[in-house]
């Protein structure tokens, strides 16, 4: 299915108002971004570092499909466009930060 310009243009905010967030929650742990946070999840030898690194990956992950999901639901279905809020609002709860 080819998207129009109007959704594709919509889909970009949305992705990238979904990466300032993430970025804002791994800020808020302490790291640069969340790219910075999830090298941490397979390093071992600083178990609280590994232990959020695993915590803000797999939350990147739900978070991610989600908006896809949501995105693609409206897409499918001809549905009204959530906004950009709507579509923060609709990701998965941030996670307890882990004490390792």
């Amino acid at each position: 299915m080819s998207l129009s310009r109007a959704d594709k243009l919509h889909a970009d905010r949305c992705e990238a108002a979904v990466q300032r967030h993430l970025d804002r929650v791994a800020q808020s742990w302490s790291y640069d971004d969340m790219r910075a946070a999830c090298s941490y999840a397979d390093e071992p030898v600083v178990a609280q570092f590994q232990a959020e690194g695993q915590a803000l990956r797999a939350w990147r992950s739900l978070c991610w499909a989600a908006c896809y999901a949501l995105l693609n639901e409206t897409i499918i279905n001809g549905t009204p466009r959530p906004s950009v809020a709507q579509v923060i609002a609709a990701l998965p709860a941030v996670p307890e930060r882990p004490v390792a």
